[in-house]
């Protein structure tokens, strides 16, 4: 298959995946945010720092390695597999009897129990990692597909149905370990691979000199981005961490799954043409202006209908979380292509930048982070915000130096595409707030996204032909 043919196959069906993925999410977190209070989400996010670094761990980055190793053999995915595994038991028992200090750092005896049994999910995705990592280097996004989405329907239910029965917190749990349980289940079904008994030292040494400095970094990632979750829990109180950690995920639903789409079939797309600087660098400024062009309108709709779209579909308890969202918002914009500008490192084999910069990154983040907590929690999403902008900087100049996409080039092509998609966010919220004609929630919502999406098109096509043009010409099929 040509290049272009799998780009357009992997797009596809990966788009397909995290579309399908998304709309259920949604539906499943408005549901369960109108079922559950603010503190349920709240227990959740206290231990979110200890699940995200529990799940680095594991991985041990030796996923992006299998992805990026050109030609891989049986026993490298045996030996990655049977080192996932044992990295997992090994986290989870200090998971297990580390729980009761954690909850007693909290001041919430019940959160020993949720992390014993939450923390399962990383011993369960062990079984999983290598297989979804096979499937994404060879772009088999159908396969993949067919194992995300029946484990996403089948976990929502059991989510919801626990919340009906009044478990509470538990439902939220029980919901995760589902979704982890069915997808490593159903992966061994479909991925067409398992393990053999068979180790290889010399594997493992490969792909965990590549693998650690990628973890070393998604840890410093992982503890930062959490990192607002324990600070918002010790210092503040579980209803103020339940609306940060709603405001976050809702923000996280398009951002991060349109963001891992392109994740997903540009990481290993990128990395067959790793040696043409060229071809690199224009693919790659083809990808950072699509990812803004889809991004960039979704989340300035957001902020502007956040009142009306919280107070409709998750209920007037919610309303404190409006002014948390619409900053989240604003930090979003900057994520997909802060994270994507990282693939040009990994595809590059720059493991050693890529570990710098995350230290560098968070090392300065976190300081600003801990200098800002007496002002509130406030004070904390503006600077989330600057912390995304500064990420964006950096791992722009680092990357764009790869390629000779300079942070100036990036800086003018995200300019460009911000200001078509706030000028009919800002005429809708001109007219909101100085209109009384639409007093329904719902016709506010309806008004602003027709007219939002009408006027977005129009723009498009008389100031950015050359990316709709691209996007036609890359989809469009050959003669």
């Amino acid at each position: 298959m040509s290049f272009r043919k799998a780009s357009i196959s992997a797009f596809f069906w990966s788009s397909g995946q995290q579309i399908s993925v998304l709309l259920v999410n949604l539906v499943v977190s408005i549901w369960l945010s109108r079922l559950l209070d603010p503190v349920e989400f709240g227990l959740i996010g206290m231990l979110s720092i200890f699940i995200a670094v529990g799940s680095v761990l594991m991985n041990g980055g030796m996923a992006s390695s299998i992805i990026r190793t050109q030609e891989i053999n049986s026993k490298a995915l045996s030996t990655v597999f049977f080192a996932n595994v044992a990295f997992s038991v090994l986290i989870y028992l200090i998971f297990y009897i580390s729980a009761p200090w954690i909850a007693s750092f909290y001041n919430r005896p019940i959160l020993t129990d949720l992390l014993r049994v939450y923390s399962l999910v990383i011993l369960i995705a062990a079984f999983s990692t290598v297989q979804f990592a096979k499937l994404t280097k060879e772009l088999r996004f159908k396969r993949s597909m067919a194992v995300r989405f029946p484990a996403v329907i089948l976990s929502a239910f059991v989510g919801l149905w626990m919340a009906y029965s009044g478990y509470k917190v538990w439902s939220l749990v029980g919901m995760y370990l589902t979704q982890a349980i069915f997808n490593s289940m159903l992966v061994w079904f479909y991925s067409g691979w398992k393990p053999k008994l068979e180790f290889s030292r010399l594997e493992f040494k490969r792909h965990f000199s590549f693998g650690a400095k990628i973890s070393f970094s998604g840890l410093l990632d992982a503890v930062y981005t959490n990192s607002y979750n324990l600070v918002i829990g010790k210092v503040f109180n579980a209803h103020i961490l339940g609306y940060y950690t709603r405001s976050f995920s809702l923000m996280k639903i398009p951002v991060f799954n349109i963001q891992e789409v392109f994740d997903r079939v540009t990481f290993p797309l990128l990395s067959t043409i790793q040696n043409d600087t060229t071809k690199l660098r224009n693919t790659y400024r083809r990808i950072f202006q699509s990812i803004l062009l889809i991004i960039l309108p979704i989340l300035s709709i957001s902020i502007v209908i956040a009142e009306p779209l919280f107070r409709y579909f998750l209920t007037e308890k919610w309303l404190p979380a409006v002014p948390y969202f619409q900053l989240l918002c604003v930090a979003g914009m900057f994520i997909p292509t802060s994270k994507n500008n990282l693939n040009i490192l990994k595809v590059r084999g720059q493991g050693g930048t890529y570990l710098k910069l995350g230290m560098i990154e968070k090392a300065f983040m976190t300081l600003g982070l801990f200098l800002v907590l007496p002002f509130g929690v406030m004070a904390l999403l503006y600077f989330q915000v600057g912390a995304a902008l500064f990420s964006f900087a950096i791992n722009g100049w680092f990357s764009g130096k790869q390629i000779h996409y300079t942070l100036v080039q990036q800086l003018r092509d995200f300019l460009k595409i911000f200001l078509l998609a706030a000028t009919p966010g800002l005429v809708i919220w001109l007219f909101l707030n100085n209109s009384n004609y639409l007093q329904s929630d719902f016709l506010i919502i309806l008004f602003a996204t027709i007219f939002y999406v009408l006027s977005y098109g129009i723009l498009l096509l008389l100031f950015e032909k050359s990316i709709l043009r691209f996007m036609k010409d890359t989809l469009k099929p050959n003669r």
